[in-house]
């Protein structure tokens, strides 16, 4: 950040990758070349990557508060986070809340936001686990299928 000023999209693309590298380094790849044949899967291999592909860089001192703010010290859950000088607190979230997680997630492990709705004030709180991964929890079609109607229907809800 020192050097660039700004967070290099490969450096945040490598770290991504090196999550999991022999599926995203390897398996990917077969899986790739075991569906070449399969029209509907390569176009759909092709779009993901090109998306997974598209990053920007990200401001240096943004990356570096959340690291140090929100993974190094927990000051969100701990009470202690400032935005603009003024302290955040959850218990002051009293609005409906639908809190999504993705049970093999592995940039946000489902631990780290189970809890939330314990930390809010809000009386109408829900919580679904489903079964995908990160990305798979928006865009997979069994989250199409499975998730995002049922979402839509608790947003539509409460927008009465």
């Amino acid at each position: 950040m020192d050097a660039h000023g700004n967070v290099p999209p490969e450096f945040l693309q490598s770290g991504f990758l090196f999550l999991k590298p022999v599926e995203n380094m390897i398996s990917k790849y077969v899986n790739f070349y075991e569906n070449v044949e399969n029209e509907a899967f390569v176009d759909n291999f092709l779009a993901m990557e090109k998306w997974l592909n598209d990053n920007i860089a990200v401001p240096g001192e943004v990356f570096r508060e959340f690291i140090k703010y929100l993974y190094q010290e927990n000051q969100l859950v701990e009470n202690k986070l400032k935005v603009n000088g003024k302290l955040v607190e959850l218990k002051n979230i009293k609005c409906p809340v639908m809190n999504l997680i993705a049970e093999r997630d592995h940039l946000v492990p489902p631990e780290s936001s189970i809890g939330f709705n314990d930390l809010i004030s809000s009386k109408d709180k829900e919580t679904v686990v489903f079964p995908s991964g990160h990305i798979g929890l928006s865009v997979s079609s069994k989250s199409l299928k499975g998730l995002w109607p049922d979402v839509a229907e608790w947003i539509i809800k409460r927008s009465k």
